[in-house]
């Protein structure tokens, strides 16, 4: 009984918990790394690339999936620029994007 009672409280411990995915909905253009900091925590890697600094998120769990999935947050001047799902790298014009999964 004990068992199923902890086991109980914990998937739905779990169940309350927010996923990159779903807090990453959250941020909004031109908040500041602490911001992003405070809304997903620390990243898992930090890149710089031609005047942009680049937060990766990956291998992270997607809302009610059992998929996981890269976020990647693009700054510019200290600022947000861009976020979302997938990996940064540079479209046709050169430009730091954040390119979705498979490209």
């Amino acid at each position: 009984m004990n068992r199923i009672l902890v086991a109980a409280l914990v998937m739905g411990a779990l169940s309350g918990c927010c996923t990159v995915g779903q807090r990453i909905t959250r941020l909004e253009p031109g908040a500041h790394a602490d911001q992003v900091i405070a809304v997903l925590g620390r990243p898992d890697q930090v890149l710089a690339s031609d005047g942009h600094e680049v937060y990766l998120y990956q291998g992270r769990r997607t809302h009610h999936s059992i998929w996981k999935t890269n976020y990647t947050v693009i700054f510019k001047d200290g600022r947000v620029v861009e976020y979302g799902r997938g990996l940064a790298g540079e479209d046709p014009a050169h430009d730091l994007v954040i390119l979705p999964a498979g490209t």
